[in-house]
Parts: C-alpha cells; structure tokens; sequence
C-alpha cells in the first residue's frame, strides 16, 4: 500500500485525533483562564477535508456552577482577515463546565439558517469562535499562553485574536476589531 507524504500528519506534536481537526495541540499542560464576554479565536488550517457536526472545548481546571451563555463556531476567513461564521452550536449553560479535564462536544445547530454538518476542506484555513459569558468563577480551559510582542502575534498567519464585551458569537468580525492575544484556546470540531 502506497502512501501520499501530502498525507502525512505529525503524530508527535498534535496527536491528531481519527475524527477531529483540533486548533491547539493535547499534549501540553496549560489553560486558559476564560473572561465572561469574549470572544476567542483559534486559527486551524484544515489537515483533511472533513464533515464536521460537532464543536467542543476542554474545561482544564476550574468547574463553574451557572453561565449565562456559552457558544462555539467556525468562522470563515476572508483576503481581508475578516471572518463570516459558516456554523455554531446552539447555546449551551446547564452542565457546561461542570467537571474538570472534561471534554465539552456539542452538536452543529441550525437555528438561524446555519448547517447541521459543516465541510471543512484541507488546506483551508479556519477560526474557530468560542465564548463565555458568566457573573462569578471563571472557568479555564484547555489552551495555551504565549509571551511574545503584539506584533509577532499579530504577524501572519495569526494563530489567535479575541472580540471583548460580546453577549454572543459574532455573525461577522472585521479584522480592524480583533484585539491581540496571547491567548490560544483548545477547541476541536468532530465528524
């Protein structure tokens, strides 16, 4: 059996998972102390075409009792770096973030006239959104934190951004109102 090297994934750094694209790798110890009302990109280049119907995060350490709201999607991205969301989950709060090192997958929703199942191609490069609104303990995630200057992290291609004071999932996000983040969250997308 022959094998195409295109095909070739990099077990060791990510540890790809059979059925997901994931923005962040697993093996690392780290997280990412959430702020209620921001929105979290993570970049992803898609490894494999893909239809996805499923989007989760890891709750790390902390578990919250009651959030307001919590929601995941992915974003499309322009020349431009302004970003269209394509698919979400409905909003999730009962049980969300309820234990800790728990993985947190919830269906693709289609209110609003958004997909069921969404297709990922390879090669393509993705946002996926995520964001928490919550009135007391702050829940950390899976992800990572990195010291670089703004302008490495801003230097394409972008690894992650953030939209502060949002009650939900942006429909669309101009570039021009990223804020700069050193703040990378593990989120993943299942078939």
């Amino acid at each position: 059996m022959g094998y195409n090297q295109s095909d070739w994934v990099p077990l060791d750094l990510l540890g790809y998972l059979d059925n997901a694209i994931e923005t962040a790798p697993r093996r690392g110890d780290f997280s990412v102390t959430l702020t209620s009302g921001r929105i979290y990109l993570s970049y992803v280049t898609a490894y494999r075409t893909q239809a996805i119907t499923q989007l989760g995060t890891v709750c790390r350490l902390t578990a919250v009792g009651t959030l307001t709201s919590h929601r995941l999607g992915v974003y499309t991205i322009a020349d431009s770096g302004d970003l269209t969301l394509a698919a979400r989950t409905a909003s999730q709060v009962a049980g969300t973030y309820s234990s800790t090192l728990t993985e947190y997958p919830y269906a693709l929703d289609t209110t609003g006239g958004f997909p069921a199942t969404y297709v990922l191609q390879k090669g393509v490069r993705y946002a996926f959104g995520m964001i928490t609104v919550f009135a007391s303990t702050a829940p950390a995630v899976k992800g990572d934190t990195v010291n670089l200057a703004t302008a490495t992290l801003i230097r394409p291609p972008r690894l992650s951004a953030h939209v502060a004071g949002q009650t939900d999932l942006l429909t669309t996000i101009t570039a021009a109102s990223f804020g700069s983040t050193n703040d990378t969250v593990y989120q993943f997308a299942l078939a």
